[in-house]
Protein backbone atom coordinates (compact mmCIF):
# COMPACT_ATOMS: atom_id res chain seq x y z
CA UNK A 1 0.00 0.00 0.00
CA UNK A 2 1.15 3.52 -0.83
CA UNK A 3 2.56 5.38 2.18
CA UNK A 4 2.70 9.09 1.30
CA UNK A 5 5.00 11.29 3.33
CA UNK A 6 2.61 12.94 5.78
CA UNK A 7 2.46 13.22 9.55
CA UNK A 8 -0.72 11.64 10.95
CA UNK A 9 -2.96 13.89 13.02
CA UNK A 10 -6.19 13.25 14.89
CA UNK A 11 -6.70 16.92 15.73
CA UNK A 12 -10.47 17.37 15.46
CA UNK A 13 -10.11 21.07 14.61
CA UNK A 14 -9.43 19.96 11.03
CA UNK A 15 -12.73 18.05 10.67
CA UNK A 16 -14.99 21.05 9.89
CA UNK A 17 -12.38 22.40 7.48
CA UNK A 18 -12.06 19.07 5.67
CA UNK A 19 -15.86 18.83 5.60
CA UNK A 20 -15.96 22.32 4.05
CA UNK A 21 -13.40 21.29 1.41
CA UNK A 22 -15.31 18.11 0.55
CA UNK A 23 -18.59 20.05 0.40
CA UNK A 24 -17.15 22.84 -1.73
CA UNK A 25 -15.79 20.30 -4.19
CA UNK A 26 -19.08 18.40 -4.23
CA UNK A 27 -21.15 21.50 -4.97
CA UNK A 28 -18.76 23.56 -7.13
CA UNK A 29 -16.57 21.22 -9.16
CA UNK A 30 -17.53 20.76 -12.79
CA UNK A 31 -15.24 17.77 -13.28
CA UNK A 32 -17.51 14.82 -14.09
CA UNK A 33 -15.00 12.27 -12.75
CA UNK A 34 -13.65 13.59 -9.45
CA UNK A 35 -14.89 16.51 -7.36
CA UNK A 36 -12.12 18.02 -5.28
CA UNK A 37 -12.29 21.10 -3.07
CA UNK A 38 -9.75 23.09 -1.08
CA UNK A 39 -9.97 25.64 1.71
CA UNK A 40 -7.32 28.19 2.62
CA UNK A 41 -7.54 29.19 6.26
CA UNK A 42 -5.62 31.57 8.48
CA UNK A 43 -3.33 30.04 11.14
CA UNK A 44 -6.08 30.54 13.75
CA UNK A 45 -8.07 27.81 11.91
CA UNK A 46 -11.24 29.92 12.16
CA UNK A 47 -10.81 32.54 9.44
CA UNK A 48 -11.45 31.08 6.00
CA UNK A 49 -9.59 33.06 3.36
CA UNK A 50 -10.79 31.25 0.22
CA UNK A 51 -12.36 28.15 -1.26
CA UNK A 52 -11.53 26.40 -4.49
CA UNK A 53 -12.73 23.42 -6.54
CA UNK A 54 -11.44 21.73 -9.64
CA UNK A 55 -13.19 23.84 -12.26
CA UNK A 56 -12.84 25.12 -15.76
CA UNK A 57 -11.97 28.81 -16.05
CA UNK A 58 -14.89 31.25 -16.23
CA UNK A 59 -16.51 31.32 -19.66
CA UNK A 60 -15.06 27.91 -20.61
CA UNK A 61 -17.98 25.57 -21.15
CA UNK A 62 -16.72 22.20 -22.34
CA UNK A 63 -18.81 19.92 -24.52
CA UNK A 64 -19.54 16.33 -23.54
CA UNK A 65 -16.97 15.25 -26.08
CA UNK A 66 -14.32 17.50 -24.53
CA UNK A 67 -15.18 16.26 -21.04
CA UNK A 68 -14.76 12.71 -22.32
CA UNK A 69 -11.34 13.55 -23.76
CA UNK A 70 -9.05 13.03 -20.78
CA UNK A 71 -6.11 14.91 -22.31
CA UNK A 72 -8.31 17.91 -23.17
CA UNK A 73 -9.91 17.95 -19.72
CA UNK A 74 -6.60 17.82 -17.84
CA UNK A 75 -5.12 20.50 -20.09
CA UNK A 76 -7.94 22.94 -19.32
CA UNK A 77 -9.33 22.28 -15.85
CA UNK A 78 -7.90 24.33 -12.98
CA UNK A 79 -7.21 22.26 -9.88
CA UNK A 80 -8.85 23.08 -6.54
CA UNK A 81 -5.59 24.27 -4.98
CA UNK A 82 -4.92 26.81 -7.72
CA UNK A 83 -8.55 27.92 -7.76
CA UNK A 84 -8.42 28.55 -4.01
CA UNK A 85 -5.15 30.49 -4.32
CA UNK A 86 -6.53 32.52 -7.24
CA UNK A 87 -9.73 33.23 -5.30
CA UNK A 88 -7.76 34.37 -2.25
CA UNK A 89 -5.54 36.66 -4.28
CA UNK A 90 -8.54 37.97 -6.26
CA UNK A 91 -10.17 38.92 -2.96
CA UNK A 92 -6.91 40.57 -1.82
CA UNK A 93 -6.47 37.95 0.94
CA UNK A 94 -2.96 37.19 2.14
CA UNK A 95 -1.93 33.54 1.72
CA UNK A 96 1.55 33.95 3.22
CA UNK A 97 1.60 31.85 6.40
CA UNK A 98 -1.83 30.30 5.69
CA UNK A 99 -2.95 26.66 5.84
CA UNK A 100 -4.49 24.74 2.94
CA UNK A 101 -6.98 22.02 3.82
CA UNK A 102 -7.99 19.58 1.09
CA UNK A 103 -8.97 15.92 1.05
CA UNK A 104 -6.38 14.71 -1.46
CA UNK A 105 -2.76 15.46 -2.28
CA UNK A 106 -1.65 18.13 -4.74
CA UNK A 107 -0.07 17.43 -8.10
CA UNK A 108 3.40 18.85 -8.79
CA UNK A 109 2.07 21.98 -10.47
CA UNK A 110 -0.23 22.69 -7.53
CA UNK A 111 2.59 22.00 -5.07
CA UNK A 112 4.58 24.70 -6.85
CA UNK A 113 1.61 27.08 -6.58
CA UNK A 114 1.23 26.30 -2.87
CA UNK A 115 4.91 27.04 -2.30
CA UNK A 116 4.74 30.28 -4.31
CA UNK A 117 1.65 31.37 -2.37
CA UNK A 118 3.55 31.11 0.93
CA UNK A 119 1.24 28.49 2.41
CA UNK A 120 3.02 26.83 5.36
CA UNK A 121 0.86 23.79 6.08
CA UNK A 122 -1.18 21.30 4.05
CA UNK A 123 -3.81 19.14 5.72
CA UNK A 124 -5.32 16.20 3.86
CA UNK A 125 -7.64 13.32 4.72
CA UNK A 126 -6.09 9.89 5.11
CA UNK A 127 -9.11 8.01 3.72
CA UNK A 128 -8.97 9.89 0.41
CA UNK A 129 -5.18 10.04 0.22
CA UNK A 130 -4.47 6.34 0.72
CA UNK A 131 -7.08 5.49 -1.91
CA UNK A 132 -5.02 7.33 -4.55
CA UNK A 133 -4.95 5.29 -7.73
CA UNK A 134 -1.50 3.77 -8.41
CA UNK A 135 -1.19 5.76 -11.67
CA UNK A 136 -1.08 9.00 -9.61
CA UNK A 137 1.07 7.86 -6.69
CA UNK A 138 4.53 8.55 -8.13
CA UNK A 139 3.60 12.05 -9.27
CA UNK A 140 1.88 12.83 -5.95
CA UNK A 141 4.97 11.60 -4.08
CA UNK A 142 7.13 13.99 -6.12
CA UNK A 143 4.75 16.82 -5.20
CA UNK A 144 5.00 15.95 -1.51
CA UNK A 145 8.79 15.92 -1.81
CA UNK A 146 8.64 19.43 -3.28
CA UNK A 147 6.49 20.60 -0.36
CA UNK A 148 8.80 18.96 2.17
CA UNK A 149 11.83 20.60 0.57
CA UNK A 150 10.11 23.97 0.86
CA UNK A 151 9.52 23.39 4.58
CA UNK A 152 5.75 22.99 4.28
CA UNK A 153 4.24 20.87 7.03
CA UNK A 154 2.15 18.01 5.65
CA UNK A 155 -0.54 16.55 7.89
CA UNK A 156 -2.97 13.73 7.14
CA UNK A 157 -6.08 13.64 9.29
CA UNK A 158 -6.96 10.14 10.46
CA UNK A 159 -10.66 9.78 11.17
CA UNK A 160 -14.15 10.02 9.76
CA UNK A 161 -15.45 13.35 8.52
CA UNK A 162 -19.16 12.48 8.19
CA UNK A 163 -22.17 14.50 7.03
CA UNK A 164 -20.69 15.19 3.60
CA UNK A 165 -20.41 13.48 0.21
CA UNK A 166 -17.31 12.85 -1.85
CA UNK A 167 -16.95 11.89 -5.49
CA UNK A 168 -13.81 10.23 -6.81
CA UNK A 169 -13.30 8.28 -10.00
CA UNK A 170 -17.07 8.33 -10.74
CA UNK A 171 -17.77 6.90 -7.28
CA UNK A 172 -19.85 8.61 -4.59
CA UNK A 173 -18.90 7.86 -0.98
CA UNK A 174 -19.07 9.40 2.51
CA UNK A 175 -15.73 10.29 4.04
Amino acid sequence: MWQPEFTITTDERYVPLLRAAYDYGWTNSNDPKTRVGAVIVAPDLTTILAYGANQFPPDVHPTKEQLGDRAWKYAHIVDAEKTAINNAHGAKKQTEGAIMVMPWTPCESCAEAIIAAGIVKLVGHETFIISTHPKWQEERSRALTLLKGAGIERLMYRGKIGNVKAYEDYREWEP
